[in-house]
């Protein structure tokens, strides 16, 4: 996005709010008032487009873990503001067993690589990293090259990270799926 677009952004929202005194934010002679705005601008122009892909595909992945709990549990706010982890649990102890060999180890992996890029503490970032890929190649990529039917290509770094959030979230969205038909059956069943 550059600086003109958020500039324009800017507008519209001030626009939708009204004036707003002592705003950082907002433009003075069509610069930043706030020097901190201009820095994260620059960082966030050069963000890496893997972990960008790394972090909406944990977003996407937690959407479907969410609405799969909300599907299966009949008072799924009991529950609201559980982390990533024991939603996983929860979603895993409905799951039958021996169905999606490997499943809970992948999002275990994208889970432990979401960390890793969101929350860069560690000196040795990048050899944790290159070890999260290794055995996402290792242990998963067979299955997930069956399941896309393509066996025989040497995936990089960018196309396994996209293939492995595609497949779990892919089997998430067949067993919401497959939790409302059973729903709906059991619906059916009980009508007078």
């Amino acid at each position: 996005m550059s600086k003109e677009d958020i500039n324009q952004k800017l507008k519209e929202l001030r626009e939708l709010r009204g004036p707003i005194s002592n705003d950082p934010l907002f433009e003075y002679d069509g610069e930043p008032l706030d020097p901190a705005f201009e820095n994260w601008h620059q960082e966030f122009e050069k963000r890496d487009p893997l972990v960008t892909m790394i972090i909406q595909g944990h977003v996407l992945l937690e959407r479907d873990l969410n609405a799969f709990i909300a599907k299966a549990f009949k008072n799924p706010e009991a529950i609201a503001g559980t982390n990533f982890y024991w939603k996983v649990q929860l979603v895993k102890a409905i799951h039958p067993i021996g169905h999606h060999p490997g499943l809970w180890r992948l999002i275990d992996l994208l889970n432990r690589l979401r960390n890793l890029v969101a929350h860069p503490l560690s000196a040795n970032n990048s050899t944790m990293r290159i070890t999260i890929l290794n055995e996402l190649r290792e242990g998963i990529e067979p299955s997930v090259r069956e399941k896309f039917n393509r066996p025989e290509l040497e995936l990089d770094d960018e196309t396994l990270i996209e293939m492995a959030f595609a497949y779990a979230t892919g089997v998430l969205g067949s067993m919401i799926a497959d939790l409302n038909n059973s729903q709906s059956k059991e619906v059916v069943s009980k009508s007078p």
